[in-house]
C-alpha cells in the first residue's frame, strides 16, 4: 500500500488516464476524485479532459474542466488547450491571459496555436505565437509552424517563420547546416527534410529546416507535389 500522498496521488493519476484512454471515462473520473490533495487531483482531471478533447469528446471535456477550481495553479496551461481544442478560442484566450505564471502562461498560448495549426488556421497559429514570451516555447512552436507550412508547399511563409525562429541563422555553425541540407536538397528531398528534423537542438533544426525549405524553392518545378515531411 502506498503511503506517500505525492506517490499515491501520481499512481492514481496514471491509472485514471489509462482508464480515459481506454474510453472508461466515468471511472477515470471516479479515480481522479480518490486524489486527496486538490493540488494533486486537478492535474488529474485536467488530464483527462485533455483524452476526451483529443478523443473528440468536446462536451465532455469541458464538463471535466468545470469540476476544477477556477483558481487552480497546478497546470493551468491544460485548461485553454481544452478550450481551444473545443473551438472556444476566445474563451481560451481570455483563460490565456489571466494566467499569472509566465511559462505556464507561455505554454498556454502555445496550446491555442496548435490547436490552430491543427485546425488549418496557419495564419491565427502564427499571430498566437506571437504572445509566447518564452523563447524556447517560442522556437519550438514557430519550428512545428514552419513544418506545417514546407509541408503545404508555402515556402516563402516557412521562410519567413523560421527566420522569425532563429533570427540568429548567420551565426557561427548556422550557415553550415544550411549549406549541407540544401546540398541534400538537391538529391533527396525526402532526406534532407528527415536529415533536418533529426537536428539535436532545435535552433539547429530550425536552421537546418531553413535550408531545406530553401533548398527546395531553389530547384526548378517539376510539376510533382513535395513529398510530406515525416511523422515523429
Amino acid at each position: 500500500m502506498i503511503e506517500e500522498p505525492a506517490a499515491r496521488a501520481a499512481m492514481l493519476t496514471e491509472i485514471a488516464a489509462a482508464l480515459a484512454r481506454a474510453g472508461h471515462t466515468a471511472e477515470a473520473l471516479r479515480t481522479a476524485e480518490r486524489i486527496a490533495i486538490l493540488s494533486e487531483r486537478e492535474p488529474a482531471l485536467l488530464r483527462i479532459a485533455l483524452i476526451q478533447a483529443e478523443a473528440g469528446d468536446i462536451s465532455g471535456a469541458l464538463q471535466t474542466v468545470a469540476r476544477t477550481s477556477e483558481d487552480s495553479y497546478s497546470n493551468q496551461h491544460l485548461v485553454p488547450w481544452v478550450q481551444a481544442r473545443a473551438g472556444d478560442l476566445d474563451g481560451a484566450r481570455r483563460m490565456a491571459v489571466g494566467i499569472g505564471l509566465v511559462p505556464e502562461r507561455a505554454r498556454a498560448w502555445e496550446g491555442i496555436a496548435m490547436a490552430q495549426l491543427v485546425s488549418g488556421d496557419t495564419q491565427g497559429a502564427l499571430e498566437t505565437a506571437g504572445a509566447v514570451s518564452e523563447a524556447g516555447i517560442k522556437l519550438t512552436l514557430l519550428t512545428r509552424i514552419a513544418e506545417a507550412q514546407i509541408q503545404a508547399g508555402d515556402l516563402p511563409g516557412a521562410r519567413a517563420t523560421l527566420r522569425a525562429a532563429a533570427p540568429g541563422a548567420k551565426a557561427a555553425g548556422g550557415e553550415a547546416l544550411k549549406a549541407v541540407a540544401r546540398a541534400g536538397t538537391a538529391g533527396d528531398i525526402a532526406g534532407a527534410r528527415h536529415w533536418a528534423a533529426q537536428q539535436g537542438s532545435p535552433a539547429n533544426r530550425t536552421i537546418a529546416l531553413l535550408g531545406v525549405a530553401e533548398g527546395i524553392s531553389s530547384q526548378p518545378s517539376t510539376g510533382t507535389p513535395a513529398p510530406v515531411i515525416p511523422e515523429k
